[in-house]
C-alpha cells in the first residue's frame, strides 16, 4: 500500500509559502531599467498568460523596489538561470549586500528589445512589453506582452538541464506603483489588450 504523505493545512504566510515551495521551478531574475539605472528580482511566479496575443506575467510583492522602474519603464525581462548562474540566486533574493543597481555588477548584462536588462549566458530570457498591472491584496501582478527571446534552440537536447530549478521561498521587495496610459501594442490598444488578458484568465485565449 502506498504511504500517504503527511497532510499539512495552509494557516498563515508561513505555510503558505511551505506549499508552494514544494513545486521545483525555474530560477529567474525579473529585470527593468529607466533613468535611475537597472532593478531586479528573484522571482517565483514568473509564468505565461495565453499565446494570443503572446502574453506573460509575474507576482510582485508591492514593497520590492524593481516594481516602480517596472511601471515607468513600461518593460520587464525574464531571465531564467542556468545552473552555473546559482550565486545570482542569493544576490537578487536579497540575501547578499549588494542592493539596486549594485546588484548588477555580478554577471554579464546586456539588452534584445525593449531595453530591459538580459542575462547573458541565461538558460532562457523573455523580453516584455508592460500592458497590464492588476492589482490584489499586497501583490501587483504585471502582464506583459512578448517581444523578443533568446535562449537554447529547439533541437538543443541539453536546453532543459540548462536551467537552474529552485524550491523554497524567495521574496522580492518594492515600491509603489504608478499608472500607465493607453497606448498601442502590436496593433491593439492597451484597453483591447486588457480585454483578451481577461478572456486568457477565464480560459478563452
Amino acid at each position: 500500500m502506498t504511504e500517504i504523505p503527511e497532510i499539512s493545512h495552509v494557516t498563515d504566510i508561513g505555510s503558505f509559502w511551505r506549499a508552494v515551495g514544494l513545486r521545483p521551478v525555474g530560477a529567474s531574475v525579473v529585470t527593468a531599467s529607466d533613468d535611475a539605472g537597472p532593478r531586479g528580482f528573484l522571482a517565483l511566479s514568473a509564468t505565461h498568460l495565453c499565446a494570443d496575443p503572446p502574453l506573460m506575467m509575474v507576482s510582485v510583492d508591492e514593497k520590492t523596489s524593481a516594481l516602480e522602474t517596472i511601471l515607468r519603464a513600461q518593460h520587464f525581462a525574464i531571465n531564467y538561470l542556468a545552473a552555473s548562474q546559482e550565486p545570482l540566486m542569493a544576490i537578487f533574493g536579497g540575501r547578499s549586500e549588494l542592493k539596486g543597481a549594485d546588484r548588477f555588477t555580478t554577471g554579464e548584462w546586456g539588452q534584445i528589445a525593449t531595453g530591459a536588462p538580459t542575462l547573458m549566458g541565461a538558460a532562457g530570457v523573455i523580453d516584455c512589453e508592460l500592458v497590464e498591472v492588476i492589482r490584489r491584496h499586497s501583490t501587483a501582478i504585471v502582464v506583459g506582452e512578448v517581444k523578443a527571446f533568446a535562449g537554447g534552440s529547439d533541437n538543443d537536447p541539453a536546453r532543459r538541464s540548462r536551467c537552474l530549478l529552485r524550491v523554497g521561498r524567495a521574496t522580492g521587495r518594492s515600491s509603489p506603483p504608478g499608472t500607465a496610459g493607453d497606448r498601442r501594442h502590436g496593433g491593439r490598444t492597451r484597453g483591447e489588450l486588457r480585454g483578451q488578458v481577461a478572456r486568457c484568465a477565464h480560459g478563452h485565449g
